[in-house]
């Protein structure tokens, strides 16, 4: 009786981690896009395309010159098709590059605006 014990709480301790487990972090991809508003030019979309189950991340916004100029903090991962606003009308034209933190590992994409 003990060791029937002893074996569910084996399978119950080690089984239910291996059901769990989402995508092993050097087979995630993620695409940022970041879209510009069709009703308003001063206003982006941010989102990403991503196989990552992560709900929360950083954001990190740097200018042409690599300063951090926005940062969003333990943000909602805007997983495509749905968005976040982001306005740009203090960000200086040209390019920026949009640094998203997706299960803790950095990806970077640069656009121009």
């Amino acid at each position: 009786m003990v060791l029937r014990h002893l074996i569910i709480l084996c399978v119950l301790f080690f089984g239910l981690p291996l059901s769990a487990q989402s995508t092993p972090k050097n087979e995630i991809s993620v695409i940022i896009q970041f879209i510009p508003d069709e009703e308003n030019p001063t206003i982006y979309r941010l989102n990403c395309k991503t196989n990552s189950n992560d709900l929360f991340g950083t954001v990190n916004f740097y200018d042409a010159k690599n300063r951090l100029i926005l940062q969003l903090k333990e943000i909602e991962i805007a997983h495509d098709p749905g968005y976040h606003l982001i306005e740009i009308q203090d960000f200086q034209k040209g390019e920026i590059r949009i640094e998203m933190y997706v299960d803790d590992v950095p990806y970077s994409q640069t656009f121009k605006i």
